[in-house]
């Protein structure tokens, strides 16, 4: 999913979602907690924090 902003500059969500979604095991407990804390679990489920 490619989003342009107001200034012109293209933004691929779909990239990050990705990333995060293949980097899980591997993040650190705190990103878990913020997506967490935020609501939004891009690969679903639950997040594992503290593990």
């Amino acid at each position: 999913m490619v989003e342009v902003l107001p200034d012109g500059v293209e933004h691929r969500t779909g990239n990050w979602i990705g990333n995060t979604k293949a980097r899980r095991d591997r993040l650190h407990p705190a990103p878990l907690t913020a997506l967490a804390e935020l609501g939004f679990l891009p690969f679903g489920g639950q997040a594992n924090v503290g593990v």
